[in-house]
């Protein structure tokens, strides 16, 4: 019998710790293959996005399911969406690998402070330290980054961080309006909804802005096609996947260990070596995600 529409999904702890290692394993790959990938960013995320949405669309018409599709809700994801990609693919251009991932996953705090006024998910009052915790770790290590640079701080080497907090909040935005719509819909015809629009709207922003690019040759096809298939297909279609059984601040608390990864990942693929202010704010994070998970966050 299926369930109600709108009522979590029963899956087993196995299955969702699966889903979720796999989905968060595969994500962490995508600073790596951006770093690859020369073209600008809108672009590049554009292509990740829409090249997913195409892989969906047999998929999605096989599923049907349109009629159950919140369109309002689906279209306000797909722009969040595309919010999240362009700034932290841009934010990769102006910072290294460890402070742009791990600023963009402050999104667990973003939506434990949004999920109770959006999907009626109240945080636990002593729950609320964590947060701040967390907040005061993220948010310090952009200022300690830009002091600790050479010739000082500069408004140049902020951007970087910027760009990452944004996606941060796009993320959390983009988490918070789906966590309904793919207990409603079909999975596949929500995600190919979600990344077509995203990637119509990158598309469009990259064109006003004239940073529209094409890739020339397999060289440059090979990395966009990596962020299509690996980090997006597999990674954030999984995460949407957890969705159904789970609330938006458990999946993002979970998407914690991306940034870990994603470190490890660069310092031995890029040889970019994290530094001391990444990995305290990181061991922040780490500490709020712990007094999240241990203090009925969602009541």
């Amino acid at each position: 019998m299926a369930p109600p529409r709108g009522a979590p999904r029963s899956r087993s702890v196995g299955t969702l710790t699966g889903g979720l290692v796999l989905a968060v394993t595969a994500v962490a790959t995508g600073s790596i293959f951006a770093r690859h990938s020369q073209l600008d960013p809108l672009s590049k995320a554009g292509w990740r996005c829409g090249i997913a949405a195409l892989l969906l669309v047999g998929p999605a018409l096989r599923a049907g399911g349109w009629s159950a599709l919140p369109i309002g809700r689906s279209l306000l994801a797909g722009l969040l969406l595309a919010l999240h990609f362009g700034a932290w693919l841009w934010s990769l251009d102006h910072t290294s690998v460890a402070v742009s991932v791990l600023l963009v996953n402050t999104t667990p705090l973003w939506v434990a402070l949004l999920s109770n006024r959006v999907n009626g998910e109240e945080v636990a009052a002593r729950a609320r330290f964590g947060l701040g915790l967390g907040l005061a770790g993220a948010m310090g290590l952009p200022l300690v980054e830009a002091l600790l640079a050479p010739g000082g701080p500069t408004i140049l080497g902020a951007l970087g961080p910027a760009l990452a907090l944004i996606g941060a909040l796009g993320w959390a935005g983009y988490t918070l309006a789906g966590r309904g719509v793919v207990r409603e819909a079909p999975l596949v015809t929500y995600l190919c909804v979600c990344y077509g629009v995203a990637a119509l709207a990158l598309a469009l922003a990259a064109a006003v802005s004239g940073r529209a690019e094409v890739p020339a040759n397999l060289a440059e096809w090979t990395p966009i096609l990596g962020l299509a298939l690996v980090p997006q297909l597999v990674g954030h279609s999984l995460l949407n996947w957890s969705l159904q059984s789970l609330t938006a601040v458990m999946v993002s608390i979970a998407a914690l260990a991306e940034p870990l990864l994603a470190s490890i990942l660069a310092w031995v693929i890029l040889g970019e070596v994290p530094g001391l202010p990444v990995i305290l704010a990181a061991r922040s994070e780490e500490h709020t995600s712990e007094l999240q998970s241990h203090s009925d966050l969602v009541c």
